[in-house]
């Protein structure tokens, strides 16, 4: 049952280890291990080794930094509430803190489908290819002969 239990370990288990935001033993409890069966899966080389690659992973791309940043904001968000609602404050202080807030929400930028406001559109349709000009009619000799010819020259 163990052994199978740890070849079916979840893959975000590995990744929540390797992001450091909690400790690895509230980690494993969420995922299903606890005492002595997570002190032997976390002496695993294979444990180890993909946590630490996974973890090289995310220092590269940012995500550690990502993730840390966002778990301090959350914290720091509860504090700066209670800290702005006090009779205390002065109203500029807690605009600050409301304008802080409706950024972090992303409240402060209309959304893609929100009209901007009035405006008008013109559209122009040119053709694919280029228009032909019309056909030249071609004259024959005769006929232009005849009409050089005058008129009064038969009478």
């Amino acid at each position: 049952m163990l052994a199978s239990k740890y070849r079916n370990i979840d893959p975000r288990m590995i990744y929540d280890l390797a992001s450091g935001v909690e400790e690895p033993d509230e980690v494993a409890r969420r995922y299903g291990f606890e005492g002595d069966e997570w002190d032997k899966l976390a002496e695993r080389p294979e444990l180890i080794r993909a946590v630490k690659q996974q973890a090289a992973e995310q220092a590269k791309n940012g995500t550690t930094l990502k993730n840390k940043a966002r778990l301090l904001s959350d914290s720091m968000l509860n504090n700066l509430y209670m800290a702005s609602m006090r009779d205390d404050v002065p109203v500029k202080d807690k605009a600050s803190a409301l304008l802080a807030i409706t950024k972090l929400a992303g409240l402060d930028t209309p959304s893609a489908g929100q009209a901007q406001g009035a405006g008008f559109s013109i559209t122009i349709n040119l053709p694919s290819s280029p228009a032909t000009p019309p056909a030249v009619e071609v004259v024959p000799k005769e006929t232009e002969a005849l009409e050089n010819k005058d008129v009064h020259d038969e009478e």
